[in-house]
């Protein structure tokens, strides 16, 4: 999601996206970096939440047998456990992992594309904040 450069895309085509602890430390805490990091901070608590995983016991063998980060596997997890319509990811490891487990995945192309579908020709970048 953080690589999405388009990211009010996500907000008119998801009502609310759901994100685990790690995902959450990765683009808000660590790395200060991620260009879309204020976007995600700022839409904290209104359309995307940060959720814990419920079972953080069965995190290692995910992240084994799909060879995928603990992201990626929070991630799957907590998709497999609420129940989500899809899984928004692009890590391709963790895409077979999902794919695998059942789960639905859209990746970048895929929400583009169905962003153009939905008569989003004119897609907005997250406004950064004035410089001070």
């Amino acid at each position: 999601m953080a690589r999405l450069s388009r990211f009010e895309v996500l907000r008119s085509l998801f009502a609310e996206v759901v994100i685990p602890e790690s995902v959450h430390r990765e683009v808000i805490i660590q790395a200060s970096g991620f260009p879309v990091r204020d976007c995600v901070q700022a839409a904290l608590g209104v359309w995307i939440t940060v959720r814990s995983v419920s079972e953080p016991a069965a995190l290692p063998q995910l992240m084994r047998e799909g060879r995928i980060h603990r992201a990626e596997a929070e991630a799957i997890a907590l998709a497999a456990e609420i129940g989500a319509r899809w899984l928004l990811m692009d890590d391709r490891r963790a895409v077979e992992q999902a794919r695998g487990m059942g789960l639905s995945v859209l990746r970048t192309p895929m929400i583009l594309a169905l962003a153009a579908k939905s008569g989003m020709a004119a897609l907005n970048r997250c406004a950064r904040p004035a410089s001070g």
